[in-house]
């Protein structure tokens, strides 16, 4: 079955883009976000150009100026919990825009 994240990273791939993904277990991995700190991962193969989210977190402060972010769903921030919150949103964001794909 293809997801939405395979499709992303193939089409990142085949556009000769540095893919940096992260899963939740070692089978899946390019690195397991819940053995590893994402800011740790990123610091070493970042910054972010382009930045496909289905989750949120430690990943949204980690862009290059002017990056690009495709918020698909902010998952982490579901369950109730204190949301994670971009610390340095006004230093990296020069413009947002939004869309509703129907």
């Amino acid at each position: 079955m293809l997801t939405a994240r395979r499709t992303i990273t193939q089409i990142a791939k085949q556009q000769g883009l540095k893919v940096i993904a992260s899963a939740g277990s070692e089978e899946k991995v390019a690195f397991n976000y819940k053995t590893e700190r994402t800011q740790d991962v990123l610091a070493r193969a970042g910054p972010i150009d382009i930045y496909w989210d289905n989750v949120g977190g430690e990943a949204i402060d980690a862009p290059s100026v002017g990056a690009r972010f495709i918020e698909c769903s902010m998952i982490s921030a579901y369950n109730g919990e204190e949301p994670y919150h971009v610390k340095n949103l006004l230093l990296i964001v020069g413009k947002i825009s939004g869309f509703i794909v129907m």
